[in-house]
């Protein structure tokens, strides 16, 4: 749109009695022209004697503050209010002046004070007895400065009784320039301004909080049914903006065009599963073009069919029953056979089987009318969307609308875009409910009507009616139609009219098309090289700032309404430029508004109807007059109806909302019943009538709101009944079971997903896909929760896990049914390469295949699930991290919010059972102690191995994972000591019996056992037997290595030096041991700190920068510095205890030469090939090293040899895992990502943790 046209040409002015008389006349001596003499007079009095007129924006502040603290000290009367309004309205003028860079019109501010008589003055009006009203609507000529009027009024309204001013244009555009151009004059005054189009919710907020609010009138509506309804309780401002002020832009355009069409603004509501109506609306069309019908060219009745690349004849009658009855056919869900023995199992939602057998009529008729319907007339393509074109009023592209009944879906399958999915109408306001909810509405507009629509919006809106007079002489020459013969004719003339006025007269059209595709097809005939053509299709498009000569501009009624076309000077001066209108407008309204694109303020231009069909001018407006009747006798009672019906079902929506604790399942079920009401009721009937040229009457409205009672009613009956019978949506249930799942009430969400396994049509059903999927996890959480709650066994607890198996297969199964659904454009070759509803389908596609992939996953893990651990939750999976999948909103809708995966549980700790295992096992080793010191090797020996296997099995079960088992402790027992019981019990008989030859490896035992020269020897092997069998058994459950004996032998030697003088074998082992064994033991201990750590940070962080710093705080010491400096202090700890035998003496290093052995075997100080290096020679050299200490410096070297670097990659391999386990548990938490990181936030955190990550790795490989 192009910047407002302030500055208005020099034209001859009338002066103010001449404008008043005009006043008076054009309102039938209705108009107190005195009151307005009198408050003009004084408003430039005002600006002359109080030096207003050489004022700065200063001054005005000033003067306004004084005003302010003035109003809040006293009350005003009616004197001292018309006073301040006086005052305010030269204020204005100054403020216009230095903002705008012109003075206000005297027409200009007798609108303002017009507006303003029915607060201020006795009775304006000549009658004394006149109605008080409520505000004014004016009639002021196009170019007359409507928005520099209401931009004034709006100020001084405000200013004056401290209200909020909402200004409502006729489009976005329009808002946001008006807005933007206007700030700074509202700024002189202290006044906020913002407009409440195209923006965010918070925004939104943001923006209610202005002062004056600009905004086209959907926007505004849209945003109270939001408030109000969808309980988005923060867009009005919190509080919520009051409803005060209004000032209507076009009004004409809002309270009446609308009212005649019957139109409301609707808010959609979608519908779970209605996006699988889309496959079977895909084969209804491909059905229907299969036979390429198309009308007969003499017989209306008829219509040619090809089939197979011949033509023939049909009654179109007979060929639109039999494709009524395949479809009906294909919504009973029968399986639709295709050539090549291809087949289609029709797939349509349980609930909406009904909506589809009552839309099929409506649906054949839509796909018709799509077929029928032409691009650039009724509808535009615009970035791959469809964009129905309102081209019989104002033209605008309506971007926000979707056509009904499948119109817009088979449109969109016409021209291969990606479709969405049919709606339904559950909240509606109408423009009289809107304006309605403000104390004073004013509006202005360049065609108000005749008297009838006067009167119309007298008695609608409660307001006055003024036709205000041009500011001068109007030079406007209306020219004769022109009416052709034929389309040809009609082309013709319109170019003989452009070359006559543009090329010869040296001035300039515009060309007022009535459809998008006219204007094409217009400018595509006429090409003349002087002409320099623009085009002004949608609102969005740009014009020319100043119209110019021989410039011709093509337009639709978008251009011919509320656009501001600047001559210039020369132009002027040829004659101004001339309109050509080349349809029959709707109505006088429409054709004057078009008319009045030229000759403004004052200036010249004509204006003309080039038609071609046979309409004249009293034919439409015949037709018109009748129109206006239908929509005030039909279509105005209808909308006020539905309108009275919503309040009514708002009122319970509303109540239910409140008792369910903002339950958004129940309530999106609850609205998904009303709109199915309202469909059946309204527009099911409506529709049928249509088809069936009926028009019978709606039940009445007592009647209506009966059954509404009666449904309500119904309604909280089901809610009341706690059985879920008010669900016949099966997704509303699976998502209910999701949120009740986060609420850990598993229980509950199994119930849910049964009834919605039975809602979606059983286990075999396509549509049960994502409750199967769920129900698996429940299953498995419930197993975790008995597991880990309960008490009870990992076997019992799998049996949870192996019947969620079984639902996993299921949504397998269900997911390739509704795979095949969605590929159904793909199966039938309807779709073509490169289109958007290819890609859409491929996405669809690709997400069904990662559920299976998921499930298929979850199969796996079940099955590799270790013997003592059960399957559990582990954390939420987001299907389309990337956002690039713009189906991921149908996935959610159709109930799966998120993938998931699977982690390993671990059984609970019973510490009962592990401290008296672990005393059981104390005991049978001091027993057998006991035993061996009275020479009872044997039962010493299965006493001592059965005490500290118990014993290890407290460890285990204290420290690790395993879980005590009596019943198999009991048994073990048994086996154990009925061998030992036999072998003593075998030994006593052979004594008895004296049968030694029958028990010659008794005899062999036991000879063993005298040759044990000391009982101290005997516990000592059988202490390292029974703990090197336990170490075994642990390395093989924990880690899944198998590792060399020689291994194994280390852990043997480890045990006997314990029993060694020097202590150093058995520290250097120890080390060993703990780089063999400890990585297990210390990477459990790193995801308890990780987890701990993660959870204390976030509930004290809301900034991500510091976040990150403490990520950096954490890496730096927990992952890298301290096992580092644990490590340095075992070393230290041990290097001091150091000690040897060298030729039967004992020798102890001291602290020095402790330090001097450290210092030599770290670094690159080391041996090589188990001998000294250079660099180790000489850091001995340097060291002073006495060489009498060789021996025990040798021993130390050849035992840490090897050890550094093992400890070392240790070291490293706990950071990699570290690392990566924090940013798993990082990336997995909701907190986190509701900090909403930016790509860059994200990447520097993925980049510390890596880094340490990569430093690791790389060690390690060197390594």
């Amino acid at each position: 749109m192009g910047n407002i046209a302030f500055q208005a040409a020099e034209v001859a002015k009338k002066q103010t009695d001449e404008l008043l008389g005009e006043l008076q006349e054009l309102n039938n001596d209705g108009i107190d022209t005195d009151w307005l003499k009198q408050r003009l007079s004084e408003v430039r009095r005002c600006r002359t004697a109080n030096g207003i007129y050489a004022w700065t924006r200063e001054d005005i502040k000033k003067f306004l503050e004084t005003k302010r603290q003035k109003s809040r000290a006293a009350h005003k009367d009616e004197a001292t209010a018309e006073t301040e309004l006086v005052e305010l309205i030269a204020v204005a003028c100054r403020a216009c002046e230095i903002s705008l860079g012109f003075s206000p019109r005297p027409i200009q501010i007798l609108s303002i004070l017009l507006m303003f008589r029915s607060s201020y003055g006795t009775n304006t009006n000549a009658n004394a007895n006149a109605l008080r009203r409520l505000g004014c609507l004016l009639q002021i000529a196009t170019g007359e400065g409507k928005t520099i009027t209401v931009a004034m009024f709006s100020a001084v309204k405000a200013l004056l009784d401290n209200v909020k001013v909402d200004v409502v244009t006729c489009s976005e555009v329009l808002a946001q320039r008006d807005a933007q151009l206007l700030a700074e004059f509202y700024d002189i005054f202290g006044l906020s301004v913002d407009d409440c189009t195209d923006k965010l919710s918070l925004d939104k907020a943001k923006c209610y909080g202005a002062d004056i609010l600009y905004g086209d009138i959907g926007s505004f509506q849209g945003d109270i049914l939001r408030h109000e309804f969808k309980a988005r309780k923060k867009i009005r401002g919190s509080p919520a903006r009051p409803y005060e002020i209004v000032v209507i832009d076009e009004a004409d355009s809002m309270l009446l065009d609308q009212v005649i069409k019957g139109h409301l603004l609707m808010l959609s509501f979608s519908i779970p599963g209605m996006e699988y109506l889309e496959s079977l609306q895909c084969l209804l069309w491909f059905c229907y073009t299969l036979y390429k019908p198309t009308p007969h060219p003499t017989d209306s009745r008829k219509v040619i069919l090809t089939v197979n690349g011949e033509r023939f004849e049909c009654a179109a009658s007979e060929f639109d029953k039999q494709m009524q009855e395949t479809a009906k056919e294909l919504i009973s869900g029968k399986t639709l056979k295709l050539e090549d023995n291809l087949s289609i199992e029709i797939q349509i939602p349980r609930h909406l089987r009904k909506f589809a057998g009552q839309q099929s009529p409506l649906w054949f008729r839509s796909m018709k009318s799509a077929i029928r319907m032409r691009e650039g007339r009724e509808y535009c393509v615009n970035k791959s969307k469809v964009v129905p074109i309102d081209f019989q009023n104002t033209g605008v592209w309506q971007r926000n609308m979707h056509w009904s009944h499948g119109l817009h879906q088979f449109v969109q399958i016409k021209h291969g875009l990606s479709m969405q999915a049919e709606t339904l109408i559950t909240c509606l306001i109408t423009n009289a409910g809107f304006t309605k909810r403000y104390r004073e509405v004013y509006g202005l507009s360049g065609t108000l009507g005749n008297s009838r629509e006067h009167k119309f919006l007298k008695d609608k809106y409660n307001t006055d009616i003024v036709l205000v007079p041009t500011f001068a002489k109007s030079q406007l020459q209306q020219l004769n139609p022109i009416y052709a013969d034929d389309r040809t004719d009609w082309i013709d003339k319109i170019r003989e009219n452009v070359f006559d006025v543009v090329v010869r007269q040296k001035r300039a059209a515009l060309i007022i098309c009535e459809t998008v595709e006219s204007m094409t097809e217009i400018s595509g005939s006429i090409v003349m090289p002087e002409l320099k053509v623009h085009k002004y299709a949608s609102d969005w498009d740009k014009f020319p700032e100043s119209i110019k000569p021989l410039d011709s501009i093509y337009t639709t009624n978008i251009g011919g309404r509320g656009t501001d076309y600047n001559a210039s000077p020369e132009l002027e001066q040829n004659g101004g430029m001339h309109v050509i209108v080349t349809f029959m407008p709707l109505n006088g309204r429409v054709q004057r508004q078009a008319f009045g694109r030229t000759a403004r303020k004052g200036q010249k231009g004509t204006a003309q109807l080039i038609v071609f069909n046979s309409c004249t001018i009293d034919v439409r407006n015949r037709y018109a007059d009748k129109v206006m009747t239908i929509g005030e006798q039909k279509l105005l009672p209808l909308i006020t109806l539905k309108e009275e019906l919503f309040s009514k079902f708002a009122k319970f929506y509303g109540q239910i909302r409140e008792e369910s604790n903002e339950d958004n399942r129940l309530l999106s079920q609850v609205e998904e019943h009303w709109g199915f009401w309202m469909y059946e009721k309204f527009d099911l009937r409506s529709a049928n009538d249509e088809e069936e040229n009926n028009s019978r009457p709606l039940p009445s409205s007592d009647v209506l709101h009966r059954e509404l009672d009666l449904f309500i009613q119904q309604l909280r009956g089901k809610i009341s009944a706690k059985d879920l019978s008010i669900y016949e949506n099966a997704s509303y249930l699976v998502l209910k079971a999701f949120d009740l799942f986060c609420n850990s009430d598993e229980d509950e969400a199994e119930n849910h997903l049964k009834k919605a396994i039975e809602l979606a049509g059983g286990d075999t059903s396509a549509f049960a896909t994502a409750a199967h999927y769920f129900m698996a996890l429940v299953l498995i959480e419930q197993g975790n929760y008995q597991l880990q709650e309960n008490d009870k066994t990992v076997s019992e607890c799998r049996k949870y896990q192996n019947k969620a198996l079984e639902f996993y297969r299921k949504a397998i199964a269900c997911a390739d049914k509704l795979r095949e659904w969605v590929s159904v454009p793909l199966i039938i070759k309807q779709t073509e390469e490169g289109t958007d509803q290819l890609r859409q389908i491929n996405n669809k596609i690709q997400l069904l295949d990662q559920l299976q992939k998921k499930c298929q996953e979850c199969i796996t893990h079940i099955g590799n699930c270790p013997e003592n651990r059960i399957c559990k939750w582990s954390r939420w999976v987001d299907p389309d991290p990337d956002q690039k999948n713009p189906e991921m909103y149908e996935l959610f809708e159709f109930g799966i919010r998120s993938f998931y995966e699977l982690g390993y549980a671990k059984p609970p700790k019973k510490w009962g059972s592990i401290i008296g295992m672990g005393l059981l096992g104390l005991v049978q080793v001091g027993i057998g102690l006991a035993c061996a010191c009275y020479g009872q090797f044997g039962a010493a020996a299965a006493l001592i191995q059965n005490g500290a296997s118990d014993i290890f099995k407290a460890a285990k079960a204290a420290f690790g994972d395993t879980v005590i088992s009596w019943a198999q402790w009991g048994v073990e027992k048994i086996v154990s000591y009925s061998f030992s019981l036999m072998k003593w019990a075998g030994t006593k008989i052979v004594e008895k019996l004296h049968l030694r030859k029958f028990t010659d490896a008794i005899e062999l035992t036991s000879k063993q056992a005298e040759l044990i020269p000391q009982k101290s020897e005997f516990i000592k092997e059988t202490f390292v037997k029974s703990i090197s069998q336990e170490f075994q058994q642990i390395v093989v459950e924990q880690t899944n290595l198998l590792i060399d004996l020689p291994e194994f032998q280390l852990v043997k030697g480890l045990m006997f030096s314990s029993f060694n003088v020097a202590p150093i074998p058995f520290k250097m082992n120890l080390q060993k041991a703990t780089c063999l064994f400890g990585t297990y033991f210390v990477r459990q201990s790193s995801d308890q700190l990780i987890r701990e750590w993660v959870n204390k940070n976030f509930k004290n962080t809301n900034d991500f920068g510091s976040l990150l710093e403490k990520i950096e705080n954490f890496i730096a010491y927990y992952i890298v510095a301290l096992p580092c400096k644990l490590n340095e202090k075992m070393n230290e700890q041990l290097t001091n205890e150091m000690t040897t035998e060298i030729g039967g003496e004992t020798i102890r290093l001291s602290e020095s030469q402790a330090k001097q052995v450290n210092e030599m075997l770290s670094g690159d100080h080391r041996w090589e090939n188990g001998n000294e290096s250079e660099a180790f020679q000489k850091m001995k050299r340097e060291l002073g090293w006495d060489a009498k200490y060789d021996p025990i410096l040798s021993k130390i070297a050849q035992r840490t040899v090897g050890m550094t670097s093992q400890v070392e990659k240790n070291i490293d391999d706990h950071a990699a895992y570290c690392a990566a386990a924090l940013l798993s548990e990082l990336s997995n938490r909701h907190d986190f990502l509701q900090m909403n990181p930016t790509e860059a936030e994200y990447a520097t955190m993925d980049g510390i943790i890596r880094n340490w990550q990569r430093r690791a790795n790389a060690s390690t490989d060197d390594d």
